[in-house]
C-alpha cells in the first residue's frame, strides 16, 4: 500500500457512519484538507488518542475516492489542554477556527502552520492570551495578503479603520468603521514586525489591547463576513 505524510495539526473531528471520524487538519506540506479515519471510533482502535483537536502529528495517508484515508500516526507535540483557563481555551478555539475557515484547502501556507504553533505555545505559556489573539490573528491575515493597511498616519489625529478595504484613513469611511487610536496602530506595527517574547515585554499596552481585539474581531467580521462560533459558545 503506498502512503504519504503530513506533519499536520488537528483542527476539527466529525463523526459519521458507525464508527469514523473526518478530521479537519492543518499541514506544513499541503495546508488546510480532510481525511477519513476509519473505525477510530471503537474502543480498541489504535489511532483515536493522537486525533484529539490542537495535537501535532504525523499523519500517514492513502488516497481515496471521496476522502483520503489516514492509516497510521506518529505522535508529536501534545499539551494538556484541559489546564488552561477559559479564556485561554477561548482564544486557542478562535484561532484555530479562522486557521480553519480562512484557510483555502489544499494550498501550503507554512507561516500560519509556524504561527500556530508559536500562539499555541505561547497559550501554554504565560503571555496575555489577548495579545496572543491579536499576534495570530494579524499575522495570519498578512500571510494571506488581507491585512490592514498601516501606513498613512499622522500624529495627533483621529484615525478610522475601514473594515471592507483594510485602509486606516483620517476621513471618516461610508461603510463600516472603527476609530483607531495611536496606541493601538502601534502595537499593530509591532506585533507584525516582531516575535511575541518580544511584543510581551512591552509595559503599558493593555487598553490598546483591549482595543485592538475587539477592532480585529470587527474586521474580521465585516472584511470576510466571518462571526466566530468559538466566542459564542464560550460567552454562553
Amino acid at each position: 500500500m503506498k502512503y504519504y505524510e503530513l506533519n499536520s495539526y488537528i483542527l476539527a473531528r466529525k463523526n459519521v457512519f458507525e464508527a469514523d471520524k473526518i478530521i479537519t487538519l492543518f499541514s506544513y506540506e499541503m495546508g488546510k484538507s480532510q481525511a477519513i479515519a476509519k473505525g477510530v471510533r471503537l474502543s480498541k482502535a489504535k489511532l483515536a488518542g493522537n486525533l484529539e483537536p490542537f495535537n501535532k502529528c504525523k499523519l500517514r495517508l492513502v488516497k481515496g475516492r471521496n476522502l483520503d484515508i489516514i492509516v497510521g500516526v506518529e505522535p508529536g507535540k501534545m499539551h494538556d489542554y484541559s489546564r488552561l483557563t477559559a479564556e485561554r481555551l477561548q482564544v486557542l478555539y478562535l484561532i484555530s477556527e479562522i486557521l480553519s475557515r480562512l484557510s483555502a484547502d489544499h494550498q501550503p501556507n507554512t507561516v500560519a502552520f509556524d504561527l500556530f504553533e508559536e500562539s499555541i505555545d505561547a497559550l501554554i505559556g504565560s503571555i496575555d492570551p489577548v495579545l496572543i489573539a491579536q499576534y495570530f490573528g494579524l499575522n495570519f491575515l498578512q500571510s494571506i495578503g488581507s491585512q490592514p493597511e498601516l501606513i498613512d498616519t499622522k500624529q495627533h489625529s483621529r484615525h478610522y479603520l475601514a473594515y471592507d478595504s483594510g485602509k486606516i484613513t483620517m476621513l471618516k469611511p461610508n461603510s463600516h468603521y472603527g476609530i483607531i487610536s495611536e496606541p493601538t496602530i502601534k502595537l499593530w506595527r509591532l506585533i507584525v514586525a516582531h516575535n511575541i517574547t518580544y511584543i510581551q515585554k512591552i509595559t503599558n499596552l493593555q487598553k490598546a489591547l483591549e482595543e485592538g481585539y475587539k477592532l480585529m474581531l470587527h474586521y474580521y467580521e465585516y472584511h470576510f463576513d466571518f462571526q466566530p462560533k468559538s466566542l459564542k459558545v464560550f460567552q454562553d
